[in-house]
């Protein structure tokens, strides 16, 4: 088989190089819905997606509470 010239084409050679392009042009970005397709969201309310299998702390900070907030019963 011969060696192609420069300005000569082979067959198929220019389809080839249009489908490569468009293959090119669409595997720049990944689209949301590929993105989604596989995603299993957190079945837990209120637990972000990463940390959705997390325990809760065991003692998690609370303010403390004064007669003078009239938050809990004064017996004093």
């Amino acid at each position: 088989m011969k060696k192609p010239k420069r300005n000569e084409l082979v067959a198929g050679d220019e389809c080839r190089t249009e489908e490569e392009e468009m293959l090119t042009k669409r595997s720049r970005y990944i689209s949301y819905g590929a993105l989604k397709m596989n995603n299993v969201p957190c079945n837990q309310p209120g637990n972000s997606y990463y940390s959705c299998d997390a325990k809760p702390k065991a003692n998690p900070y609370h303010r403390g509470c004064s007669a003078i907030k009239h938050c809990k019963r004064y017996t004093g």
